[in-house]
């Protein structure tokens, strides 16, 4: 019989050396409805990981913790909120030049270490869910240049214009678009994110020595993403939810036997009045389980 095992990461007060951030106000609330689905449906949760348990060493030996216990035809569910940033990255497979990350309490999650460091880690037939509540999340947990490698993007959008009232432009202290009013979005600022890999340089030149180099090790399991917007995009916080999860429950509140597929469109639907389009994406070997229950094991 599969088992499912989850992960929900809720991180509104980042205290990363050289990070200059307002906190949110939804992201323990999102973790903790993701959480509270996982155990309704099943799943066994390996950490319910907010703010300051939410640290680097603890959320990572968490996912690999539960690679170690699934096998052919078991569930991941990974839930993160919070921040998410984007910077030039330095891998030369990622294809379109930029690191999407997660920020946690003490350190920057990359994508990198997912798909070479820790996804790996999962046998074949696995299914892994992910769902990020963040700015910059289209392929926060799997990389364009991993989805061509290990299978096709599944998932789209109709694109719309920004409405009037939701703006964008450049920041001061980089490319990064902020939102000219509205809620707070759940991005750093560049400079912030510049400063902390400078501060804390050491860290993360000890973590690129531990990641395997050249081509990414292959990934045996199934990933299917949920994001509230694409790469370049942003996502409001929220409170008592990030609006993001707040429109996932609504949907599930209605059907709570959706697919993803289902899921997504439901998601869309409601935020058809914002400037930003929710993702799925799959990849992996094979992605073919968007016609399942949402989050069901």
């Amino acid at each position: 019989m599969a088992k499912g095992i989850s992960v929900h990461v809720g991180v509104s007060k980042v205290r990363a050396v050289g990070i200059d951030v307002t906190d949110l106000k939804g992201c323990e609330k999102d973790a903790e409805a993701m959480y509270a689905i996982a155990r309704d449906r099943g799943f066994v949760s390996d950490g319910l990981l907010l703010n300051e348990d939410a640290i680097f060493d603890r959320v990572t030996g968490a996912i690999r913790d539960a690679a170690g216990k699934l096998e052919d035809g078991d569930i991941f569910l990974f839930t993160f909120s919070g921040h998410g940033t984007r910077r030039g990255a330095e891998d030369i497979t990622e294809t379109d030049l930029k690191d999407e990350s997660i920020v946690l309490h003490d350190h920057i999650l990359i994508d990198n270490v997912f798909r070479r460091s820790l996804w790996p880690l999962f046998k074949q037939g696995v299914r892994i869910v992910m769902v990020s509540d963040s700015c910059h999340s289209g392929t926060v947990f799997m990389t364009p240049s991993f989805m061509a490698l290990a299978g096709p993007l599944t998932g789209t959008h109709a694109s719309r214009p920004l409405s009037p009232q939701s703006r964008q432009i450049p920041s001061s202290d980089g490319d990064e678009v902020v939102s000219t009013g509205g809620p707070l979005m759940r991005t750093i600022s560049d400079s912030s994110a510049r400063r902390h890999f400078s501060l804390a340089e050491d860290f993360y030149k000890d973590l690129r020595k531990k990641l395997p180099t050249g081509l990414a090790p292959e990934i045996k399991a199934s990933l299917l993403l949920l994001a509230p917007c694409e790469d370049d995009e942003q996502t409001p916080d929220g409170e008592p939810h990030g609006v993001f999860t707040q429109a996932l429950l609504d949907v599930l509140n209605d059907d709570g036997s959706s697919n993803y597929n289902e899921l997504i469109k439901g998601i869309r639907e409601r935020l058809l009045d914002r400037p930003q389009h929710p993702v799925l994406a799959t990849a992996g070997h094979p992605p073919q389980f968007v016609e399942q229950g949402a989050f069901s094991i």
